[in-house]
């Protein structure tokens, strides 16, 4: 007898605040790779904050599946 609205239908996020995460980072024709600490959940197409381990700033990267985020210039 619940009424279901947009936040019943939404999964799980595809990245969780707290976890590691498998970050790409593309400029032309040159790819890195690297594991970053995830600040904040995210599903698929979302942008979040991410942090490489042992640096002091964050990135925004955008979620693109399940423990993996992409950074573009």
């Amino acid at each position: 007898g619940e009424v279901l609205t947009s936040a019943h239908l939404e999964g799980t996020p595809a990245v969780l605040r707290g976890n590691s995460a498998h970050l790409l980072a593309r400029s032309g024709d040159v790819s890195v790779e690297s594991r970053v600490e995830v600040l904040q959940d995210g599903r698929e197409g979302q942008v979040v904050r991410v942090k490489v381990p042992g640096s002091s700033g964050e990135v925004l990267a955008r979620v693109t599946g399940p423990g993996q985020v992409e950074v573009q210039p």
